[in-house]
């Protein structure tokens, strides 16, 4: 949810949200806004979020974060997995997907 993970990640970096308001140039208010779940960022928001946080627009889009699979520990196959995973548009091959994992879980 991009409301957790913009807080998430702005802790991770220790900034406060005045320093992310004056990396940004969004207002502190309107962060706190996003962070609180009052407001949506819009995308002219999240470009100059991401850039000062570091990280892919993308990131701030999933659900459950990086760091609840291991974070910076996490081995880099399963990061990549779970980008390409997000990228892919057509929610049948998902469930290929995921068919496939499950088979191949149950042949081991």
């Amino acid at each position: 949810m991009i409301i957790n993970n913009i807080k998430e990640f702005r802790r991770l970096k220790r900034l406060s949200l005045r320093q992310l308001a004056s990396m940004t140039g969004i207002s502190k208010a309107a962060l706190n806004s996003f962070e609180r779940g009052i407001t949506s960022p819009t995308l002219e928001h999240l470009m100059p979020i991401a850039a000062a946080l570091e990280i892919k627009a993308k990131d701030l889009f999933y659900e459950t974060s990086l760091k609840d699979f291991g974070g910076d520990e996490m081995d880099e196959d399963l990061k990549e997995a779970i980008e390409l995973l997000y990228l892919v548009k057509d929610r049948r091959y998902i469930k290929i997907i995921i068919s496939l994992l499950k088979s191949h879980l149950n042949e081991e």
